[in-house]
């Protein structure tokens, strides 16, 4: 069933603007069942992979993908670590070829390509890895590690629960701490969810709350709140700053953060607005330090 196999390939490679490759292929079409074995998502070919899945397992129409239509209904993702690496040259390692607007999940009526689509009661996601490197900013390493969840349709939305074990800087010992999310994508549903608008609600350790909202995914736009206690030494700690920075800011309290940004994916990060309310803090410079209040 190698045209089958050709098929989700080019779809997906056509949707993302990379280079997509299966490590091993099955197709039963006794019961329906795909299966993948590492597969990897790549900006080009012979590069290494910002996505990496260790094993996908599909369950789709029979008789539709023997006719080169994808329905699928029901999907399970292990294991996928993705990374996302800005070079020392500033450039990524993350595709930007965009996206063919011909290609989405189901194609217009008349269309002549087959459709891709998903009727699915959920997709299910097992033991990912998120990760940030920055050579630019010496060598910064931030991870998610050990995030499952689930993406549910209810109507012509999207329900999104998720949850990581650990959020944390990984070029130095410092941990942010637990990660739960709720959220909703509106409107595009499992036909077409980059067309969706996103609201979603995220608790970091249980005591930093983060609101994020977008009008359309596709935009890559997306508006952030943040509200809560952080420690000093935990927040400065995940800042990526320089090793020649003349001043370093600590202390065992917490503080009150609250922040209001944009972030442009690939463009820009934006802070409209940021407090931070400290009971105590020390700032140290190499000839002494001073306590502010």
């Amino acid at each position: 069933m190698s045209f089958i196999r050709q098929l989700i390939e080019r779809k997906i490679s056509n949707m993302t603007g990379a280079t997509v490759m299966f490590g091993e292929f099955k197709f039963s079409p006794m019961s329906g069942t795909i299966e993948v074995i590492n597969a990897r998502v790549a900006a080009e070919r012979f590069v290494p992979p910002f996505l990496s899945i260790e094993r996908i397992e599909a369950h789709v129409a029979v008789a539709k993908a023997l006719r080169g239509e994808i329905v699928v209904r029901n999907l399970v993702i292990d294991r996928p670590v993705f990374i996302y690496n800005i070079h020392a040259d500033g450039k990524t390692n993350v595709s930007q070829k965009p996206q063919k607007p011909a290609e989405s999940l189901v194609p217009k009526e008349g269309s002549a390509s087959a459709p891709w689509e998903f009727n699915s009661e959920k997709i299910e996601l097992n033991h990912g890895r998120i990760e940030f490197r920055d050579a630019t900013r010496d060598n910064y390493k931030l991870s998610i590690d050990g995030i499952n969840g689930t993406l549910t349709p209810e109507g012509h939305d999207l329900a999104l629960a998720l949850t990581a074990d650990s959020v944390a800087r990984r070029d130095r010992v410092v941990e942010l701490g637990t990660l739960k999310i709720l959220g909703k994508l509106m409107g595009g549903g499992f036909r077409d969810p980059l067309s969706s608008s996103l609201s979603l609600r995220a608790s970091v350790a249980d005591s930093l709350v983060m609101q994020v909202t977008s009008t359309m995914i596709i935009n890559r736009s997306f508006e952030i709140e943040i509200a809560g206690l952080i420690k000093v030494a935990v927040l400065m700690g995940m800042l990526p700053l320089s090793p020649a920075q003349i001043w370093t800011i600590d202390g065992k309290e917490n503080v009150d953060m609250r922040a209001k940004l944009t972030f442009d994916w690939g463009k820009s990060f934006r802070v409209h607005n940021l407090e931070i309310k400290a009971a105590e803090f020390n700032m140290h410079r190499t000839f002494g330090h001073h306590i502010g209040e």
